[in-house]
């Protein structure tokens, strides 16, 4: 009869763990960064480039606030759900403190 202590498994999974885990770091850090590569690329084209490309015949400070409008509702509309949660209740918690609802002074 052999009777393992577990002892080697756990070193075993122990060292998957974090494996694992530095794989899953360095894909999500790959991630953000091909993400903000995209968001900072795209917004700069929303101010330098899509104004006169889309808006040709409109003012140029109009034309500048209609591609950031565009760019804003594109990137709402691409954006995940549960990216939007935390921006919707924070706008919720900044309007209700506004009409004075939720404020630390209020009792």
């Amino acid at each position: 009869m052999s009777s393992s202590t577990g002892y080697g498994d756990s070193l075993a999974d122990s060292a998957k763990d974090k494996r694992d885990r530095k794989r899953a770091v360095i894909a999500s850090t790959i991630g953000a960064i091909i993400e903000w590569y995209d968001f900072g690329l795209y917004s700069i084209a929303a101010g330098l480039v899509f104004p006169s490309l889309f808006f040709p015949h409109s003012d140029v400070l109009a034309s500048t606030i209609n591609s950031f409008i565009v760019f804003e509702k594109s990137d709402r509309l691409s954006a995940p759900p549960s990216r939007s949660y935390p921006v919707t209740l924070l706008r919720g918690r900044q309007s209700a403190d506004v009409r004075g609802f939720g404020s630390a002074t209020t009792c």
